[in-house]
């Protein structure tokens, strides 16, 4: 008697922004080239930028294909056909642009009902969705099934993130000298000095709601099954590999 092979289908769901809708779509493509069925969720005014690969894809014979969800931009108090967070930018006036974020961020979190409606019809192995999507853990846990968090970024910076985490020194404070594990990072980058600025700290206080969310996002990723990241490997390795190993 033999045992039919069940094909693995995974969801992507990636932030409505093009530094994390281009390296999910590549990702996709990893999966796709290893037998698992692909499925990319995302709105209908971004739908164009994911049709050519899907479609390079396809003729490869990788199964991947579109999921598409309604965008709450209405309901939000965005302009129509505000869809992608690129569109809230205002060279002109950064309070304005900051006040389009907020709603923004709002909105996709108007996303959890409709994609919970995706995961019950197409019933997928696991989810794969964007760190400023925290509720997608709940979504996950639904339908039982895992989700992993993609984070747009690379290890560098989260590498960074963990050291500014770590120490809370003033903006005249090096790194290297507040934080003992930053000598690493240091050294690593040939004995760049690593200072704390002010920036971060003012952008914090002119708008909470988006620091609250990624904080949230933050605590929620930790949560997750594991975490994707957007790294290049070649650029990369000597903050992604442990020291001394041997990838040969």
């Amino acid at each position: 008697m033999s045992s039919e092979i069940c094909q693995l289908h995974v969801f992507f769901f990636p932030f409505m922004a093009h530094g994390h809708m281009i390296p999910t779509v590549d990702m996709a493509k990893l999966f796709g080239t290893r037998g698992v069925k692909t499925s990319i969720i995302t709105t209908p005014a971004n739908a164009p930028l994911f049709a050519n690969p899907i479609q390079r894809s396809n003729d490869l014979g990788i199964d991947m294909d579109l999921k598409i969800i309604k965008f709450p931009y209405v309901e939000a108090g965005l302009p129509e056909g505000c869809e992608n967070v690129d569109a809230t930018t205002n060279s002109t006036d950064p309070i304005k642009s900051m006040e389009m974020a907020i709603k923004f961020l709002k909105a996709t979190a108007m996303l959890q009902e409709p994609l919970e409606q995706l995961l019950r019809e197409c019933r997928p192995d696991c989810l794969v969705a964007d760190i400023f999507f925290p509720w997608a853990n709940d979504s996950a846990a639904k339908f039982g099934i895992p989700r992993l968090v993609f984070h747009g970024t690379g290890f560098f910076l989260w590498l960074v993130v963990g050291f500014v985490r770590e120490v809370e020194p003033s903006c005249r404070t090096r790194w290297c000298d507040a934080s003992p594990g930053a000598n690493g990072l240091v050294s690593a980058l040939g004995g760049v000095g690593l200072w704390r600025g002010t920036g971060l700290r003012v952008v914090r206080k002119a708008c909470n709601s988006v620091s609250m969310v990624c904080k949230i996002s933050s605590c929620r990723a930790r949560a997750s099954f594991t975490s994707l990241r957007n790294s290049v490997l070649v650029l990369l390795r000597v903050f992604i590999e442990p020291k001394g190993s041997d990838t040969n």
